[in-house]
């Protein structure tokens, strides 16, 4: 009986030692019926990252294919996965297109609001950065440009300019071609204050992509150059990558305020750093010599 207790004393103490794979997130006020976890750095990060993820995909899935959770790991970092739930949407869609989840104070916007500031009171006083990819990166796009004071940084894939479209109809349309509406129409609805500091944006897209027009992520760059008041002529061109290239724009004193990263030859999805000789992923993770995790995080980290 005694080397049975000792057994049992000595079991638990190592299941105590192992540290949580990831955290469940519950907020009081969840309009949108989504759910997240928090991954990555879980005692003391050195920053939160926020994750929405694309049409198909889970929270968790896309956190770990996409680079960021590794990613993360390295910088001591911790990851907020937020994740759609099918009974909105059967294809596991973030509902970037309908007004009762894209504005905010409002469904899954709302919900989303929450659930950061839930983790921002978790883990105050460290910055917080917005990714999105696709439907992800288009809703991503909807909470940045409301809510921008909720961020140090953001970055969206393949995503959609906000306020684009408001149904089914309109959001096919401007996946196809972009936006209808001009750069200062798109800017208009928003307006920066003088001493107000908004985070600085990096946007990928890949100029092969025939879901999401590429177009829609030059008009998001023109578009928060118009609302941030950085100038069109201060963008600059490079090619800091083989197969990549980068436009800039500066505001003021901010020589990075928008970077547009622009791949050569690639379709839809969000950009891996892939070894030849790694196994292949699903569907959108897109295998290149330089992938979004390794910029964005290098970046902002």
């Amino acid at each position: 009986m005694k080397f049975r207790n000792i057994a049992y004393l000595a079991m638990a103490c190592v299941c105590l030692a192992v540290p949580a794979l990831a955290t469940e997130v519950s907020i009081e006020h969840n309009p949108g019926e989504l759910s997240a976890s928090i991954t990555g750095q879980l005692n003391a990060p050195k920053g939160i990252v926020v994750l929405l993820h694309g049409c198909g995909q889970d929270s968790k899935s896309f956190a770990k294919n996409s680079g960021f959770l590794e990613e993360s790991k390295k910088r001591s970092v911790a990851i907020l996965n937020i994740e759609q739930n099918k009974n909105n949407n059967v294809q596991a869609c973030f509902n970037w297109f309908s007004e009762q989840d894209n504005k905010a104070g409002s469904g899954e916007l709302a919900s989303i609001e929450h659930f950061i500031t839930k983790t921002q009171n978790k883990y105050p006083e460290v910055p917080t950065y917005l990714v999105g990819l696709s439907a992800g990166g288009a809703m991503a796009s909807a909470v940045l440009l409301q809510k921008p004071d909720l961020f140090d940084g953001a970055a969206i894939v393949a995503g959609i300019p906000y306020p684009c479209a408001n149904n089914l109809i309109q959001a096919i349309a401007c996946m196809k071609s972009g936006s209808s509406m001009s750069v200062s129409e798109l800017a208009k609805p928003f307006t920066k204050k003088s001493n107000e500091q908004w985070p600085s944006l990096l946007i990928f897209t890949g100029d092969n992509d025939v879901i999401v027009n590429a177009k829609n992520s030059q008009q998001m760059a023109e578009q928060y150059a118009a609302i941030i008041g950085a100038s069109p002529i201060g963008a600059q061109k490079s090619t800091p990558i083989p197969g990549i290239t980068q436009t800039t724009w500066r505001a003021g004193k901010n020589k990075n305020a928008i970077s547009l990263y622009s791949y050569s030859q690639l379709g839809h999805g969000i950009p891996v750093t892939l070894e030849e000789s790694e196994p292949s992923l699903p569907a959108f993770y897109l295998p290149t010599k330089r992938g979004v995790a390794s910029i964005v995080m290098d970046t902002w980290f």
